[in-house]
């Protein structure tokens, strides 16, 4: 999936106009990992590079096949909400480009103190970006459910991280509207129903039913399951084709009686949690620092408008080739 479903809704009573993003005051920072390009104030932009690589760390540790994913990530992180609309409607998102891994996101709205955006929003999309690294040919639902449970890590003390969270029998998010509300009030979708939906055509209101019922499935899964889980891993990290995979996956699954868990798990709560040892590393750092120059900023946000969702443009592509032009125009006067 092109973005992460997290934002879709949140977004319903907190709108921000569009507002382009300028060309001054963007900076590249870079740690191991993480090539971060974005137009926060400095200190921000350190913490924002900092969180990415500290969550990436996090994140690995919910595989069981373990090891350290191979590349690097790139993140484009801009100042506010507003500059981000004027490129998708959504909160964050992770792709693909014709360069590697990318992670979009916008800073959060403060007058003092850190403007890098939500920990959670970081986890969810660095969490497609590993989905994608490490179990490839995995369908939208599969990714989506468990980037909405990986979202949820934590570090409790220095050796460990956990995983997992309570359902609200109402979404928490501000501006959620009152159809994502009675959606959030209903039973989890039946398994087979989340993963044979159409999510590209379904409205607000199943998204969010549909992603939420999806995480659902994945954390209850993972704790009920690990033995299962595992080979599933494995599986989709050696190239087994995924219906093969899944196929036996299922085989056997009781997902009757799995369904009438989450039913109870939804009403009285006692969601399992996830701890998983966190090997010592040193602390993330910046590596390297610099100012980027204005025909580069242009090439930024040639980047933005070709990755971006706005429904109600019908191409970006003119977009695209202005900021191209625009940034050769300015090298030349260089």
């Amino acid at each position: 999936m092109r973005g992460g479903l997290l934002g879709l809704l949140m977004l319903a009573g907190c709108a921000h106009t569009p507002s382009a993003p300028p060309l001054t005051g963007w900076r590249e920072l870079q740690s191991t990992h993480v090539r971060l390009r974005t137009d926060l104030p400095e200190g921000s932009a350190r913490s924002t590079v900092t969180r990415l690589e500290e969550l990436r760390r996090w994140l690995q540790t919910a595989w069981s096949t373990g090891g350290d994913s191979p590349g690097t990530t790139d993140a484009i992180v801009v100042d506010s909400p507003s500059e981000l609309r004027t490129f998708t409607e959504l909160r964050g998102l992770a792709t693909t480009t014709r360069r590697g891994a990318m992670v979009v996101a916008s800073g959060v709205v403060a007058t003092f103190g850190d403007r890098s955006p939500d920990r959670r929003l970081l986890a969810h999309e660095m969490a497609h970006d590993l989905i994608r690294r490490r179990m490839p040919a995995a369908p939208r639902w599969f990714q989506e459910g468990l980037a909405g449970y990986l979202e949820s890590v934590g570090q409790p003390d220095a050796g460990h991280v956990r995983f997992g969270f309570l359902f609200a029998d109402r979404p928490t998010a501000v501006g959620a509207d009152q159809a994502a509300a009675a959606a959030a009030s209903r039973s989890m979708l039946p398994l087979d129903m989340v993963s044979a939906s159409q999510w590209e055509t379904s409205s607000s209101e199943e998204l969010f039913e549909l992603q939420r019922s999806a995480t659902a499935w994945i954390h209850l899964l993972r704790a009920e399951e690990p033995r299962r889980w595992r080979e599933l891993e494995v599986a989709a990290a050696s190239g087994v084709p995924w219906e093969t995979a899944w196929a036996a996956f299922r085989r056997g699954l009781d997902v009757k009686r799995y369904q009438e868990k989450l039913w109870r798990l939804q009403r009285s709560g006692g969601w399992p949690v996830e701890r998983r040892a966190l090997p010592p590393a040193p602390a993330p750092e910046v590596r390297a620092s610099r100012q980027l120059a204005s025909w580069e900023a242009h090439l930024v946000l040639a980047e933005l408008w070709d990755v971006g969702t706005r429904a109600d443009l019908k191409s970006t592509v003119p977009n695209v080739r202005r900021e191209l032009e625009a940034a050769v125009a300015r090298l030349r006067t260089t």
